[in-house]
């Protein structure tokens, strides 16, 4: 549809549009007649039937006057709730004109009254019923007026759809200009291979391939030259092996050795109390003034008791070889070839001076002389004493926490500024140390320190104690006595076999 052309302002006259006189002269619109009526303020209780009762049988529906009608129930409220109750209302619509009148005039000359009795209200004797024109004067009996468009059927003649389906037959073609500029952006685009970015990657990526190539050049070289010296480096460690395990060995002869000391001392001192118990005994046994033979008279014998035996030295423990003799044959056993020692003097009895108790008939005196005499000493070792190193000064370190900062070097640094340091051994489950210092000055000073600071916490220092040396109810206090324990029970025994002297004296 063409646009409509608006005159410009020389076709104006003073300001004014032009008007068509076919317009000046077309027809008025004329208002339609209004129809619909309505009725308010009717009783609450009137019905539907009740209002037609009360009009008459002609203003019924479809009796040739109302063709359309709406009735609205009121509501009645109870008494005391304080509300008003809602008025009935109904819409009637009428078939012409002239009706409206008589209608009116019907409504004038009757009463509403319902069979409730709600019209006798008296908060609704001032809303008496109205008859007035309804605000909308549609009902359902009209049709809506159906609008037709003018341009209906006539797309074929829109020049807008014609130019579009020409663009839908024809070939698009680009402009030249943007098919140039796309072919030289596309050009630079190509040109540009490369970046600062890209640069770096390339450039860190050749650094690793270099380094893994000289790692592997390296783990060649190794190769070779552990190949090349194979034989000497296997020479190397079975010697470092040879001399650990010969060190091991030694260490446990000397531990074996220092035993077998301890043993030999309670035995030692086991049978100078069964020589200093022996002569008592033989001193108060008496000689029987009528000795029996139990041969010579059976029946005697079955019948009393008998004799006490004659008494008898108690029995010397069983000695083994010295702690010279053990450690040899187990040098000899582990073929360990021992070291020359400087020829000391042994402290030790002879087997046969402890193994022989004295006869109590013969040398009643020995006894008395042995008794006056001091316990001996464990009998020394010196070959083994001289086979084992003494052991550096040690300190137990505390709260040498590896969650702090600490380190074994950093910990050797600190307990330098005391004395020499052998080295530091960090047990970091536990938090603790253990420092070897080189001379026992340097330990002093750091047990007088106390605390010495490191990283970011600060170790205590504390003395070492062997495990066998924390006391005598120790592992090492247990150990020792296990000697006491059999000297104890030699004891027991000599003083057993010396108790039957006073019962045959007794009985004597």
């Amino acid at each position: 549809m063409p646009p409509k052309v608006i005159a410009r302002n020389a076709d104006r006259q003073g300001g004014v549009l032009p008007v068509n006189a076919a317009v000046r002269a077309g027809p008025a619109k004329t208002q339609a007649p209004r129809l619909k009526l309505e009725v308010r303020r009717l009783p609450p209780g009137l019905t539907l039937t009740e209002f037609e009762e009360t009009l008459g049988d002609e203003w019924k529906l479809n009796n040739g006057k109302v063709d359309w009608r709406e009735y609205r129930q009121g509501k009645t409220r109870l008494a005391g709730s304080g509300k008003v109750p809602e008025q009935s209302r109904c819409y009637i619509h009428l078939a012409s004109e002239p009706y409206v009148k008589e209608f009116e005039k019907r409504f004038l000359e009757v009463t509403f009254q319902d069979k409730a009795g709600t019209h006798k209200n008296p908060d609704l004797k001032h809303l008496a019923p109205t008859l007035g024109f309804a605000p909308n004067q549609r009902t359902p009996l009209q049709q809506l007026k159906q609008r037709t468009d003018n341009r209906q059927g006539t797309i074929d003649q829109d020049p807008e759809f014609i130019a579009f389906l020409e663009a839908e037959t024809q070939p698009i073609t680009k402009a030249y200009a943007l098919d140039v500029a796309h072919q030289e952006t596309k050009a630079e685009k190509a040109a540009v291979k490369t970046t600062p970015l890209i640069e770096d990657l390339r450039e860190k990526k050749a650094n690793k391939a270099k380094a893994a190539q000289a790692k592997a050049e390296k783990v060649e070289q190794d190769k070779k030259a552990a190949k090349a010296g194979g034989k000497a480096g296997k020479a190397a460690e079975e010697r470092d092996a040879a001399a650990t395990t010969q060190q091991q060995k030694v260490e446990q002869a000397a531990k074996e050795a220092g035993r077998v000391a301890n043993r030999q001392a309670a035995a030692v001192k086991q049978a100078q109390q069964a020589k200093a118990v022996a002569p008592l005994a033989a001193k108060k046994q008496k000689p029987s003034p009528k000795p029996t033979n139990a041969t010579s008279n059976p029946s005697a014998a079955a019948s009393g008791p008998p004799s006490p035996a004659p008494q008898r030295a108690p029995a010397g423990p069983r000695q083994r070889g010295n702690a010279d003799g053990i450690k040899k044959m187990l040098q000899k056993d582990l073929g360990i070839k021992p070291k020359a020692a400087p020829p000391t003097p042994s402290t030790a009895p002879s087997a046969s001076t402890t193994t022989s108790p004295p006869s109590t008939a013969s040398t009643p005196a020995a006894p008395a002389t042995s008794a006056k005499q001091p316990p001996s000493k464990a009998p020394t070792t010196p070959q083994a004493s001289s086979d084992q190193k003494p052991s550096p000064p040690k300190a137990y370190l505390k709260h040498a926490n590896p969650s702090q900062g600490m380190t074994e070097i950093l910990i050797q640094q600190a307990l330098s500024q005391y004395g020499d340091m052998a080295s530091v051994t960090i047990d970091p489950r536990k938090g603790t140390a253990i420092a070897l210092f080189k001379d026992s000055e340097g330990l002093k000073k750091a047990l007088e320190a106390k605390r010495v600071p490191v990283a970011n916490g600060a170790v205590e220092v504390l003395e070492f104690r062997e495990i066998g040396t924390r006391g005598s109810a120790g592992r090492g206090g247990f150990r020792g006595g296990r000697g006491g324990r059999v000297g104890a029970r030699g004891g027991a025994q000599g003083s057993a076999a010396a108790s039957p002297a006073p019962a045959a004296s007794s009985a004597g």
